[in-house]
């Protein structure tokens, strides 16, 4: 996960990052923070629309889910455990890195 704040205009941000081919996009402003939700935006489907956070990450356990079952089809003796990591960055700089989940295979 990246935090943009670049002092650039939110469209120039939202193309600057479909041309880095990012999967998803979360455009969080001062009325969807209030609101606890996000705007959704999608690499090649656009805009998906504000949806509450709890079921953007819902969503995303469920792609994860279809990928870990996926995988575990594919299971090689060397992928025991998946590990999803969130990095936040600003610019350059690293302000944090966690593993928010493990799944074991």
């Amino acid at each position: 996960m990246e935090i943009d704040y670049r002092n650039e205009k939110v469209n120039y941000k939202i193309r600057d990052w479909e041309t880095k081919k990012v999967p998803f996009m979360l455009v969080v402003g001062d009325k969807e923070k209030s609101s606890n939700t996000v705007s959704v935006r999608q690499h090649k489907k656009g805009d998906l629309g504000v949806q509450p956070r709890e079921a953007f990450l819902a969503k995303m356990l469920e792609i994860l889910s279809i990928e870990c079952n996926r995988l575990s089809i594919l299971k090689k003796s060397w992928l025991s455990v998946i590990e999803i990591r969130i990095d936040v960055y600003i610019g350059n700089t690293r302000l944090a890195s966690d593993v928010c989940m493990q799944i074991r295979l």
